[in-house]
């Protein structure tokens, strides 16, 4: 766990650590993971291992270029990694290659012997991500109601949604990045969402859909898994982007087709890995 030394200006220091999908107390693990497995956008959501060793979520990207492509938090894996794709109905297919997005926490990667027909999301490129907006998103790892730590941990993939609380820039290791802010909010709040979830240690990587099926980033760093606390996702900006899209090929939404079927602050803040 990163502890920050200083947040200064106004960037906000973020700590590190790890999550899963820990969702409100009046939802069922039969529903959140029944949302899992049918919501044709988490078709594609997988589980990074590097080496040998589970690292957390990551999300298929497309086909560009005569490759494959996933996508990632940087702190799950860096340039110079290999490793391996995995599926709960066993599918696994070899991480060759990664490329860090210089400024953020994400990192994109290879994927060599892909055979799934999936959804596959598209890489946003603007930066309007308006408070309020609704999002899905679905991992992997430590799962449970709020309120009933300790969780469990299994190779479910398990869905949420959730909305943006607010944007703002935050620090950590790998500089500083321009973040999507989600909430964890509790039922009967105003903010409250069908399958209100959060994500808990496992998930990092796991990306944020919005109603369009665009990514508007990846999961980075976030609070304990309580009512009223916050993750930040490293945003797909514009130059996020178009660094993907230089590196790997895969177009941006003005080109690209939907393929496939269909603490208390800083001190409790940790990185989601």
């Amino acid at each position: 766990m990163f502890r920050p030394l200083v947040a200064a200006l106004a960037v906000l220091a973020v700590p590190a650590f790890a999550p899963a999908i820990v969702w409100s107390n009046n939802l069922t693990d039969a529903q959140v993971s029944n949302f899992g497995a049918t919501d044709p956008r988490f078709q594609g959501i997988g589980r990074v291992f590097e080496g040998a060793s589970f690292r957390a979520t990551g999300t298929y990207m497309g086909f560009m270029n005569g490759f494959h492509w996933g996508i990632t938090a940087r702190h799950v894996i860096d340039a110079g990694s290999t490793g391996s794709f995995r599926f709960s109905d066993g599918g696994s297919y070899p991480i060759t290659q990664v490329y860090n997005i210089l400024g953020a926490d994400m990192s994109i990667f290879k994927i060599s012997g892909w055979n799934r027909n999936v959804f596959t999301p598209l890489i946003r490129n603007d930066n309007s991500f308006a408070p309020g907006t609704q999002l899905v998103s679905a991992g992997y790892g430590l799962h449970g109601a709020e309120g009933n730590s300790p969780w469990g941990s299994d190779n479910v993939r398990r869905g949420m949604t959730s909305r943006i609380e607010r944007t703002e820039v935050a620090g950590n290791l790998f500089g500083n990045y321009f973040s999507v802010v989600d909430r964890f909010d509790a039922p009967g709040d105003a903010n409250f969402t069908s399958f209100e979830g959060f994500g808990a240690p496992g998930d990092s990587g796991s990306p944020l859909i919005d109603p369009n099926g665009r990514i508007l980033g990846v999961l980075s760093n976030g609070e304990f898994e309580q009512y009223g606390a916050e993750n930040w996702y490293t945003a797909m900006t514009p130059e996020a982007a178009n660094e993907i899209q230089r590196i790997s090929g895969v177009p941006e939404p003005a080109s690209m087709l939907v393929l496939g079927a269909s603490l208390v602050a800083l001190a409790r803040r940790r990185r989601k890995a």
